[in-house]
């Protein structure tokens, strides 16, 4: 909490002021920062899963595309909640460096090779 001027000695008041002046300023600059990262994240994310729908409707059979495109939307639904975790426990067992290779190199391995398998189709 932010203590409440005096009024008893003016050059304390004035820095006060100050003080709290510029933490307002940090604040709203932060907010800003907060936006903006949300809008580009937004952004990237509507086009990246865009792209997902697309491959999907290209790759699936005709008749299959509703059943391809359910088990999609229940992945999200089971990875949303599931992978913060996952990578908690294995951050704080293997270090965040460590996990953050080890999953980038295995998703990419995975996504290759199950695309792979799928344009063979």
């Amino acid at each position: 909490m932010l203590p409440v001027l005096t009024g008893t000695n003016t050059h304390d008041n004035r820095e006060l002021m100050r003080r709290q002046q510029s933490m307002q300023v940090a604040s709203s600059i932060h907010s800003m920062l907060t936006i903006a990262a949300y809008l580009g994240w937004v952004a990237v994310n509507s086009v990246l899963l865009g792209r997902w729908q697309a491959m999907i409707a290209e790759v699936a059979p005709a008749a299959g595309r509703p059943r391809w495109f359910a088990f999609h939307g229940s992945s999200w639904g089971i990875a949303q909640p599931a992978v913060p975790a996952v990578v908690v426990v294995a951050a704080s067992l293997a270090g965040g460096t460590l996990t953050a290779a080890v999953a980038f190199l295995a998703g990419r391995v995975l996504l290759t090779r199950h695309l792979r398998q799928a344009w063979r189709r």
